[in-house]
Formats: C-alpha cells, sequence, structure tokens
C-alpha cells in the first residue's frame, strides 16, 4: 500500500511537472525571439534543461528502486523456498496465536 502511494504521488509531481514544461514550451515557442535573448541575457533556458535532467534522473532512480525491491520480493517467494518460506510463517503464526490465546485463558 505504501508502495502505490509513492508511485500514485510521483506521478502526480510528473504530471505537474510535464504540465509546466508544455506550458512553458507553448509560451517559449509563441516568444522564440525573448526566449532567444533571455538565453542569451541570462542563459534562462538551461535552468529549465537542467530541472528536467534532474527530474527524469530522479524518476529513473525511483524506478530502479522499486524494480529491485519488486525483483527481491519474487525471488523470496519464488519456488520450493519461497512455498517453505511460507509455510513456516504460516506455523509461526499459529504457535503465536495458540500462545497468545493459551496467555488469555491464564
Amino acid at each position: 500500500a505504501a508502495v502505490q502511494k509513492a508511485l500514485q504521488e510521483k506521478e502526480r509531481e510528473r504530471k505537474r511537472a510535464e504540465k509546466k514544461r508544455s506550458r512553458a514550451d507553448a509560451g517559449g515557442s509563441s516568444s522564440s525571439k525573448a526566449a532567444g535573448s533571455t538565453e542569451a541575457a541570462g542563459g534562462g533556458g538551461s535552468t529549465a534543461e537542467d530541472t528536467r535532467d534532474e527530474d527524469l534522473r530522479e524518476r529513473d532512480a525511483f524506478s530502479e528502486r522499486l524494480r529491485q525491491r519488486d525483483l527481491e520480493r519474487t525471488r523470496k517467494a519464488a519456488g520450493p523456498e519461497g512455498e517453505a518460506l511460507a509455510a513456516r510463517q504460516a506455523q509461526a503464526e499459529q504457535l503465536l496465536a495458540a500462545g497468545s490465546a493459551a496467555e488469555k485463558a491464564a
């Protein structure tokens, strides 16, 4: 659930950033002369490009972390080892439930 929430939040941020970029691109294409003079005067275009590159790097790093986490989960849950692990966890839960029931009865 937390992973899903984080993914949704990142997706919203990405969409917001894309909207801002598309607005900036639309405004920049209509006033290309003004944008050219701004870049010549202060280098304003490079900041937007740097921000976009950083956003892409962050998104790629986040997706890589999620991919690695998913791979770890599939490795753990695959094959006979995963079945044995699930059986041990179920047995441990039963023992804990029996122990807590015995404590409540006493």
